[in-house]
């Protein structure tokens, strides 16, 4: 909490959008008391999910916003000052190893088109996953995590900027395909014209369907068959 909230006050005066404002804080006890970003959430848990939200007009608005703040986000601290943060490292990836995902799904019994989708999948994944284009990144971005105006698709803030650090800027963008394709060419071509950094569609796709694999792989015996029917 205490490096979230320094991340936070550094970022403001930086950034176009906006952030939760640390307004009290205690360094012996650690409790902080924040002002929250005002907007709607979506996405798992809530009553809208990110794709229905993209096939209403107003996506068109957060697409744009969105990838506008990423390329913000990812200029606003430089390494210098990620170094003060402790950042001193890049970020390990938040995605299993190839081996660990074939392995964990190949031994229950899907579809045969699952199992063969992955095996199709693996060796790209494997081809990308050296890190490129480091940048500084929140770490978590998707739907839960924006503070969206439903009624015009304005995005009013991001917040959760807990797992913020150095890393392979595809690792931030992955979730965006669960909008929709449209959603993520709109959102990338935003954050091109801000931040003059093209955005591989590719990659960033592979990266969010073996995150879609991993998150499935944990389901089954893992005490979240709840989540089952979500995940396929």
């Amino acid at each position: 909490l205490a490096r979230e909230a320094k991340v936070l006050q550094l970022l403001a005066p930086r950034v176009s959008f906006g952030l939760p404002r640390v307004l009290f804080s205690d360094p012996e006890t650690g409790l902080q008391v924040r002002g929250a970003v005002p907007g709607v959430q979506m996405g798992l848990g809530s009553n809208l999910s990110e794709l229905a939200f993209a096939k209403l007009p107003q996506a068109r608005r957060l697409a744009e916003d969105l990838g506008k703040a990423l390329g913000e986000l990812h200029r606003a601290l430089n390494r210098n000052e990620a170094e003060d943060l402790g950042l001193t490292e890049v970020q390990p990836y938040q995605l299993p190893e190839a081996e660990e995902i074939r392995a964990r799904l190949e031994r229950k019994p899907w579809d045969p088109l699952y199992v063969t989708t992955l095996r199709k999948l693996l060796p790209l994944y494997e081809s990308m996953r050296s890190c490129a284009e480091i940048v500084f990144t929140h770490g978590d971005i998707w739907g839960g995590n924006l503070a969206v105006n439903p009624e015009t698709g304005e995005l009013n803030g991001l917040f959760d900027f807990e797992d913020a650090g150095l890393a392979d800027l595809h690792l931030e963008v992955l979730y965006l395909h669960s909008f929709d394709e449209t959603f993520v060419r709109q959102a990338f071509a935003a954050y091109g014209r801000e931040m003059g950094a093209e955005v591989s569609l590719q990659r960033s796709a592979i990266f969010h369907a073996i995150s879609a694999f991993a998150a499935l792989a944990d389901v089954k015996g893992r005490g979240h068959d709840h989540l089952l029917d979500h995940r396929l």
